[in-house]
Order: C-alpha cells, then structure tokens, then sequence
C-alpha cells in the first residue's frame, strides 16, 4: 500500500483552475437570477433559507464572498512566506462577515460576492505554476500546498452552489474527481484531529468508488490512509459511487447511504 498523498498533484493545478473558472461562471449566472427576483430592493428570493439550516441565501452568498477575500489574502501571506488564516480574527470574525450584507440590497450583495469570485479567478490563473507548490503554514491544518486553497474553493463553490437551491444541481464531475482522494487523505486532519472527535473510535475501513479502495486506520497513535486493493482486510467496508463517497465525507449524505459490509462505527460522526 502507498501512502495517500494530501496535496493537490501539480500535473493537475491547469485543470482545477479550469473547473474554478467554470463553476464560477455556473454560481455568478445563478446568483445574478436571485438579484433579479430581488430587483424591488427589499431582498426577495435572496432573503429566503438556503439548504443550509439556519441560514439564508443572503448569509452564503455573504460567506463565499468571504471566502474569496479571504483565499486571495492568504495567497499574497503564502507567497510572501508568512503563515495565514482564514479567519484571523477567530469566531467573532466569522459571524460578522457572514452578516456583512444584511442591510444590502439585493443586486449590492450579488454583485460584491461575483466581483470578488471572479477577481480571485483571474489571481489564481495568473500565478506562476511553481507557485503551487509552495508550502506555508495554515492555522487549522498545519503546513500545507498552496494548491490546498484551490481545492478548497473548488469545494466550496459546489457545496454552497447547491445549497443556495437556486439551479444548480448537482455536482460537477471535474470537480467529485480532484476533491475525492483529497478529502479521503485529509480525514485525519479534517475528522480525526478535531477537538470533538471520540479517539476512542478505533478500526479498518475500506473505501471504494467501484473502481479505486481506499484504506483508513484510526488506533491509538492517530489516523493514516492509503491507498489499498479490494482484499485489503478492514472491519467495514464503505463502497458507494465517487458522488456519493464525497457527499459523506463532507456531510452531504449520511454514511447508511453507503452500501456497509461489517462492523461498522463511523469514523465521519
């Protein structure tokens, strides 16, 4: 078995950034619908929920906007060699900027949030391809590829583009292929090192989309994953297609949505 590796391979950075600049073309159409359903200024269809509990489109669209500030940001952090964090200000920061378009009008907020996406495409595609690869030190995850930003915006247009439950349905296929194996090598950063999570949970589990196995142990020393075949000894195995797999791991599908043979405690609760 080989070890899992957790950064973005830099054979594969052209194509991310292609799938960046077209989902970013797919969520600033949608959005741009919600501001002309909110074109009486008092918000309309962007003051209604998400698919999000608890929040409304008006608050993810105020997220994503941060998120692109903020990936711009610790881009210019990396590149200059200093460590960077998405919220620098920690939890207090988070929940002001999720309410930084409360007060605006509809077509304010929708064209903050595209001007800021579309201007974090045009960054990223103009970086130097070595760049990428530079490491720098970021304040959940330790020390990272800059390559990390790009799958994590990638994520989060996906996800957050679903749950605006405005159009966009479904994940891209580009997109399910770059983040899959990424997500299953960052399980023991992601899950395993959260503060909630039960180290008491220990066992085997083998992931498979059909096609490619994968092997997660967590035990008393920590987590590891690597890649692994379909023989590969495990308490459980977690087989389902790739779509599925990574809707799991980022808490779109419940893991019984999986098809499960064995004894089966969750690493992902």
């Amino acid at each position: 078995m080989s070890t899992l590796d957790g950064d973005l391979p830099a054979a594969r950075v052209a194509a991310a950034l292609e799938e960046l600049a077209a989902a970013t073309s797919r969520l600033s159409d949608a959005v741009e619908r919600l501001a002309a359903d909110g074109s009486d200024g008092g918000g309309g269809a962007l003051d209604e929920p998400s698919r999000l509990p608890g929040w409304s489109r008006r608050t993810l669209l105020a997220h994503l906007h941060a998120g692109a500030i903020a990936s711009a940001r610790m881009t210019g952090e990396a590149l200059a060699g200093r460590s960077a964090h998405f919220y620098p200000g920690g939890p207090d920061e988070r929940i002001r900027k999720l309410h930084a378009f409360d007060e605006a009008d509809a077509s304010v907020a929708v064209a903050t949030c595209i001007a800021s996406a579309q201007e974090l495409v045009a960054t990223w595609v103009g970086l130097p391809p070595a760049e990428w690869q530079r490491s720098f030190t970021e304040g959940r995850f330790g020390e990272v590829r800059l390559s990390r930003l790009l799958v994590l915006r990638l994520t989060e247009l996906n996800v957050h583009g679903e749950d605006l439950y405005c159009g966009l349905n479904g994940w891209s296929p580009a997109f399910v292929d770059i983040a899959l194996p990424l997500r299953i090598a960052w399980l023991p950063a992601h899950h395993r090192a959260r503060r909630d999570t039960d180290i008491s949970v220990t066992g085997r589990w083998l992931l498979s989309d059909g096609s490619r196995w994968w092997l997660v142990r967590a035990g008393a020393e920590g987590a590891s994953v690597a890649e692994a075949s379909a023989d590969e000894t495990a308490d459980a195995s977690l087989c389902g297609t790739a779509d599925e797999l990574l809707r799991v791991l980022l808490g779109r599908l419940p893991v019984d949505a999986l098809a499960i043979d064995g004894d089966m405690t969750s690493l992902f609760s």
